[in-house]
Parts: structure tokens; sequence; C-alpha cells
């Protein structure tokens, strides 16, 4: 089985501790990971300790200063927060406590300014050729790199999958008879079929003769040295 990062289970604190705590868990129970709005959360919780709040209260003051955009904040930071505080309010609410719930006018709309770039014939194949010249280092941490590069940026490209999803295929998860990658729990934990090309199976077949880990269905495909996981340690926060 692939392994699953389980959600992190935050220690809330001040006088909303509880009602918080109680509202993640809720919401995790619906099967939702709710790891974002969570961390929010824990965030304002500690926020918290810095204003005078009643039991089982959710002040407007609190949350207006909360909410209001700090300097060099993107408006997708703000509207997280927004978000997380809103959910929470309207759970107090139906509890029947005196919860002030925002609404989309107290914030600033989120605009993304992301302009997508669209290459080139000709950049795409550069850019492969590139990842087919990738040169072997001689004393590299990882010695398989110029094996992996041009095939994994091939179903990088060619399934339109994330970096986590490709880094995290299990053997298992590679069938190159159906010519299907089986994504398990990624983006909302939802898990999802993906069909290749003839061309890309073929491609993973002779990358399939190289791999330190064959018959091993429980080892990753894209591995490390030793077969274990070739995705960086997430970097706690």
């Amino acid at each position: 089985m692939m392994n699953i990062q389980t959600p992190n289970d935050y220690n809330y604190v001040g006088v909303l501790a509880d009602i918080c705590r109680n509202f993640v868990a809720e919401k995790r129970a619906t099967g939702l990971k709710y790891e974002t709005s969570a961390k929010k959360l824990n965030q304002m919780c500690r926020e918290s300790l810095n204003y005078d709040i009643a039991a089982n209260t959710l002040p407007e003051n609190f949350v207006r200063a909360w909410i209001a955009k700090k300097p060099h904040e993107t408006e997708g930071n703000r509207h997280s927060r927004y978000n997380a505080v809103r959910s929470l309010a309207q759970y107090m609410k139906r509890l029947g406590y005196d919860a002030f719930c925002p609404e989309k006018e107290d914030v600033a709309k989120n605009t993304s300014s992301f302009v997508p770039y669209i290459f080139t014939r000709d950049e795409i194949q550069r850019f492969f050729a590139a990842a087919n010249n990738t040169e072997r280092e001689k004393y590299s941490s990882s010695p398989r790199y110029h094996i992996v590069m041009p095939v994994i940026m091939r179903v990088l490209y060619c399934c339109g999958l994330r970096v986590s999803e490709a880094t995290g295929l299990l053997i298992s998860d590679v069938d190159l008879e159906a010519g299907i990658l089986t994504i398990r729990a990624s983006k909302q934990e939802k898990s999802r079929y993906i069909p290749m090309s003839d061309e890309l199976v073929c491609a993973l077949r002779e990358y399939a003769k190289t791999m330190p880990t064959r018959g091993n269905d429980a080892g990753y495909f894209f591995a490390a040295r030793h077969g274990e996981d070739s995705r960086p340690e997430e970097k706690s926060s």
C-alpha cells in the first residue's frame, strides 16, 4: 500500500480550543482531510490569546482582525483564513452559539494573476532532448537520476500528473499490460485512473527493465537508490 500522510493533530489553545477541535473532528469524520483549514484554525486559536473572548462566542472584532489583510500578504492566503473562520462560525451558530459569520464582501475578491505559458513544438522537442541527455554524476546521491529523468518527464507531460503523484507511484500502480496508471488518494483524497499512450507504455517497459526493485510490487516505480521513496522529505513548519 502507498503511504498516505495522515492529517496533523493540532494542539488547539485558548477559549476556542474545544470548539475548533470538535469542528475539525466533525469535518474529518465525513472523510475530508481538512488540513489547511485545521492549520489556520490552530493559528487563529493562538491569536485569540491576545483577546478577551467569552466562552462559546466568536466576536466580530476578533473575526475582522483575523481576516484583515496583512502587509505583503496574497489574497489567496487571506481567503484561506476567511474560509476557515467562516466555516467555524457557521458550525457555532448551528450549535446555538453567538458567532459573527463574515461574508464574502468583508474580504477582497480572490483573483489570480497566473498566466499560463503554452510551449511551442520546438520548445517541447528541446525540452525532451535535454531530458534524454541527462548525464550520470559519478558521485551523486541519486545514481539513477539520468535514467529516471527522461521517463518521469514524459509521464508528467503526457499524463498531466503533479510531481508528487509521479514520484509517489508504486510498482503496483503502473499497469504496463493495460497501459493504466493508478493515482491513489491525491488532491482531496480522491483516486483516479490515467490511460497512457502506446509510446509512453513502451518507454515505461524499457525503464522497468532497469529498476532495482523489480518483482517487489510494494516498491516505488521511480525509486531512489535502494528502492525507497524518491521524493524529498517535507520540512516541518
